[in-house]
Formats: structure tokens, sequence, C-alpha cells
């Protein structure tokens, strides 16, 4: 796989945790729009990390890319979140699992490969936050039909994400980060593939 940004790279956690919330076994599509809505509390963990200031920003700068689409678009990331969570099955009780590996489910590997055909089609060296997104809205689907349900200008989103999904993250912005350092925290022994 492509090196993905820190951004995408927090988000791809942050599914894995809501998959282990609901009780799922693997990482769906909707985990992941979760994961994507939920990258600004990343800016709001209890344990800081050791993140060099140019990561930090770089987060920044694709939460806030994120945010400004969705919002022109109509929604904003937290109502978008809350409505996906909607959409997974209701289970009580469950605690964090002692499994040590999380995986993607086939539906959300070929989102990750269609994003990163997307990332490599614009020349960039980085799978962002753009790539994945633009691969959620690019095709009808379940992630299309969420949206449209919340009364996102998809017609909108779509061309606002796929134009800029055509260009190659900046060097001012992400252009050459790699996913490596210190990690955003999971249930212990959780890993991801």
């Amino acid at each position: 796989m492509q090196n993905v940004s820190f951004a995408v790279e927090y988000a791809w956690r942050a599914a894995a945790e809501e998959a282990l919330q609901t009780g799922s076994e693997v990482i769906e599509p909707i985990h992941l729009l979760i994961g994507l809505c939920s990258i600004e509390k990343f800016f709001y963990l209890d344990t800081p990390l050791q993140l060099s200031g140019y990561a930090l920003a770089s987060i920044r700068f694709e939460w806030q890319d994120f945010a400004n689409r969705v919002t022109a678009a109509g929604s904003s990331p937290s109502a978008l979140r809350q409505a996906a969570r909607a959409m997974l099955p209701q289970v009580a009780g469950i605690k964090a699992s002692k499994r040590v590996k999380m995986s993607r489910s086939p539906a959300s590997r070929a989102l990750f490969a269609h994003a990163e055909n997307l990332s490599r089609d614009a020349n960039s060296t980085v799978l962002g936050v753009i790539y994945l997104l633009a691969a959620m809205v690019e095709e009808e689907g379940p992630i299309s039909a969420l949206l449209a349900a919340q009364k996102i200008d998809l017609p909108k989103l779509r061309q606002s994400v796929l134009g800029a999904a055509k260009q190659p993250l900046q060097p001012g912005s992400l252009q050459g980060l790699q996913s490596s350092g210190p990690e955003v925290s999971l249930p212990p022994n959780t890993t991801m593939s």
C-alpha cells in the first residue's frame, strides 16, 4: 500500500476503534467515513503525542480541507459522523476486543485501492484524505446514499472533491510525508491490516 498521510492514519485508527466498539469483525467503509469525520478529535487527545510540528500542521490542513468541503456541500463532519453511526448496529455492552489485528473488509480494501489509484493518477506520493473521500463519493453506494439522505449536495461535493483529487498534495501541505513515528493510541494489542 502507498504511504498514507498522518490524517488518513488517524482516520484509519479511529475507524478501527469504531468497528471494535460496535462489535464488527472488520473495518467497513462506513467506519472509514466515521474515521474521516473524527479527525478533529485528534487535536483533543488526552495523551500528548510526539509528532513534529509539520505532522501536526499536515493533519490540521487535511482536517480543515475535509471539513470545509463537507460544510460547503451542506452538512458538517459531526452531523455526518452521527448519521453514519446511526447506520451501524446498536450493540450494548461491547468491551474492547483482545484481538490483535483489525482487518479491512473487502469493500474497504477496494475503497483504499481506488483511493490509491486516484492518488497515483494525481502523481501524489501520499494517499491523503482527499483521495479517500473522492473514492467514497465518486460512485453510487452506501456512502453516497448516506450523504444524499443527509441533504448534502452530492453533485457539488463530488465536483469539489474529484477536482481536488486530480492534483497532487502540494509541498507546502503534505507531499513526501510518510506514515511513520508515534501512533495514535487504540485499545491495547490492536493493530490493523
